[in-house]
């Protein structure tokens, strides 16, 4: 089976209180953002985070200090330009990685569209041929707990007897 290797760098930045930031992804990249938090030195309040993508703003976080000061998330954003933008007093640092979506591509050891979709259609053909394996085929095991051990069966006058 052959593997997508995308090669990934630490990417970070901090947003200063009302000061729009820029960020160009270059071709062939990827910006993955993980997470964002308050500064060291917070001032009392809310202090949003904005993302600016094709003419389009969006609030991706909303930071309160002394309540929630930090924020996971799973943002990635494609080649071009984005603006990440901050309302209220604080700033606010932004880790994530720059992954280059070149490495490993068209022959390198990705897969291309044709061989994911063979590779997807011999998945398929496995799990059905899987199917209907694995009921059980043995009665016995009616008479067996959960600790495996065997039930005693009672007879007409309440004595147990062992199978």
């Amino acid at each position: 089976v052959k593997s997508l290797s995308v090669k990934m760098k630490f990417w970070s930045a901090c947003i200063k209180p009302s000061k729009p930031f820029p960020v160009e992804i270059p071709d062939n990249h990827t910006l993955r953002l993980t997470q964002c938090s308050l500064g060291e030195n917070v001032k009392q309040g809310k202090t949003v985070l904005k993302v600016k993508v094709a003419g389009k703003e969006c609030v991706i976080a909303s930071l309160i200090t002394e309540k929630m000061e930090h924020c996971v998330m799973e943002l990635m954003f494609e080649e071009g330009q984005i603006e990440f933008i901050t309302s209220g007093q604080n700033e606010i640092h932004l880790a994530g990685n720059m992954m280059d979506n070149e490495e490993g591509m068209d022959g390198m050891g990705g897969m291309s569209d044709e061989e994911e979709d063979e590779d997807d259609d011999f998945d398929a053909k496995a799990a059905m041929k899987g199917m209907g394996k694995g009921q059980d085929d043995d009665e016995d095991d009616e008479d067996e707990d959960d600790d495996g051990e065997e039930d005693e069966e009672m007879d007409d006058d309440g004595e147990g007897e062992e199978e």
